[in-house]
């Protein structure tokens, strides 16, 4: 009696999916990253700007419990889906070293809808003038200056999801995190740079108006509480090897604070 094909068909059509994805949908992935990352740049940098607009149709109150929901739904597909579970989840349900390209292709998605969909808040904290301005934006260069340092030492294509679909076996099965770990550049000095520079651009604005500050006070708190599970996949895939960075590294944020 013959065997049954249906696994092999199934099989030849993941494999299908799998090039095509490797050639259009992992670096078409990368990309709508890249632009979810410069809407951000443009919505933080003007559209939050605007202390003067008054409030949506929902008020005060109803901007910060929306804005608290987009946050929360991205954080929680950007924690949960990144964690063991998550990806292994993933791993049945789709063509083999696609997991990763999907999860960067939804993060994009989430991203920009959350900052489309960021409601306004009227009025402002504070605008700094004089050399308080140009510490501002001191800051925020200097945040920007390591996340690319940081950011240069990753390796992108990995992260994308590129080379886990061009070749899962070759990629390993981290499933998106770091298959090897590299201690150089500013991850000498902090263990998570990027979550730095990222709050030195947030916090480190002359201009804080209270749209602003709602996204920066929730992506503070998020990072706060995401870096310690981040640290137990970590120490999980790299054992003795994490444990002995994080004795040598002893910051995760701030040196001397955190």
């Amino acid at each position: 009696m013959d065997e049954d094909p249906t696994p092999v068909r199934r099989f030849a059509r993941h494999e299908r999916l799998r090039r095509i994805g490797a050639r259009l949908y992992a670096p078409a992935g990368a990309a709508a990253f890249a632009a979810s990352l410069g809407y951000f740049a443009y919505a933080y940098g003007v559209r939050f700007d605007a202390a003067g607009q008054p409030s949506t149709a929902v008020g005060i109150v109803g901007g910060l419990i929306v804005n608290t929901g987009l946050f929360t739904v991205f954080a929680l597909h950007h924690s949960l889906l990144a964690r063991s579970g998550g990806k292994r989840l993933a791993a049945r349900h789709l063509p083999e070293g696609l997991d990763r390209a999907t999860y960067v292709w939804v993060a994009s998605i989430l991203f920009a809808l959350t900052c489309a969909w960021w409601q306004p808040l009227p009025g402002a904290l504070y605008r700094a003038d004089g050399l308080a301005r140009a510490a501002g934006f001191a800051l925020q260069a200097a945040g920007s200056v390591l996340i690319f340092r940081g950011g240069a030492v990753l390796d992108l294509r990995e992260l994308a999801g590129i080379r886990q679909a061009v070749s899962p076996a070759a990629a390993g099965a981290g499933g998106g995190q770091p298959s090897d770990l590299r201690i150089r550049g500013p991850y000498r000095r902090l263990r998570h740079p990027l979550y730095a520079g990222l709050l030195l651009v947030l916090l480190g604005t002359p201009d804080m108006t209270y749209t602003r500050l709602c996204f920066a006070l929730l992506s503070t708190a998020y990072i706060v509480a995401a870096i310690p599970w981040e640290e137990r996949d970590m120490a999980a895939r790299f054992g003795d090897r994490y444990d002995r960075y994080r004795a040598e590294v002893r910051w995760r944020l701030v040196p001397g604070v955190y």
